[in-house]
């Protein structure tokens, strides 16, 4: 692949960009939001928070959320409610099968950071939906004995 005048001057430009951008502002306000979502977390039984650095060694961290049966949820359930609910809320579940998601503060728009809060509260202090229990489909599942 050949590198052409118009991708080194987009190098350029983002590497600019980088340079002035205010690294210790973006680090404080992700930093609030996940502190507000873990307060909303605090106190529903069967939930369990922690602030989780990046695996791979990007400036962010993100909340790593673990749902035990006491809450009435599977990881896999709330993941699940939270994506069906209006308006949908999408995390990093890739590891919901086994019992954890995160919630991750990069790319949030205005008050988007209170919308996902609320709702996390919302669903966690009202009844449970029919999926709360749900588990890893049957597609899913079979991936977790790869190779079959």
């Amino acid at each position: 692949m050949k590198v052409g005048k118009e991708s080194i001057v987009g190098l350029i430009a983002a590497l600019e960009a980088w340079e002035v951008r205010d690294h210790a502002g973006i680090k404080a306000r992700e930093t609030a939001v996940l502190e507000l979502w873990q307060d909303a977390l605090a106190g529903h039984q069967g939930i369990e928070t922690r602030l989780s650095p990046d695996s791979t060694d990007n400036p962010v961290d993100r909340l790593e959320v673990r749902v035990r049966p006491a809450s009435c949820f599977t990881a896999c359930g709330l993941v699940s409610t939270l994506a069906a609910g209006e308006p949908p809320i999408m995390v990093r579940g890739h590891q919901a099968e086994q019992g954890r998601f995160w919630l991750d503060p990069c790319n949030l728009h205005p008050g988007e950071a209170e919308t996902v809060a609320r709702r996390l509260v919302e669903i966690l202090t009202s009844s449970r939906p029919a999926g709360a229990m749900a588990t890893p489909g049957k597609s899913t599942a079979g991936l977790l004995k790869w190779p079959d």
